[in-house]
């Protein structure tokens, strides 16, 4: 996922995903949204079904973030 992202910066594209919980003893739905925002930046575009996205990074914040400034 990482490498998807950071092609999905360099190109300057956002992206969609719909998590959803899958087999028992696994991470909720809820959780996995909160996992993907947390892990990759992603936020909530649509509740009902649930949608997050992620925009693309500039430059600055990815640099920020690699150096923990973000």
């Amino acid at each position: 996922m990482r490498e998807i992202c950071e092609q999905a910066d360099q190109n300057d594209m956002f992206l969609l995903l719909q998590p959803e919980a899958f087999g028992a003893g696994g991470l909720t739905t809820e959780q996995l949204a909160a996992w993907y925002a947390r892990r990759f930046g992603f936020v909530e575009l649509q509740a009902t079904p649930l949608i997050l996205v992620r925009l693309p990074r500039t430059a600055a914040q990815q640099w920020a973030a690699a150096h923990e400034y973000a």
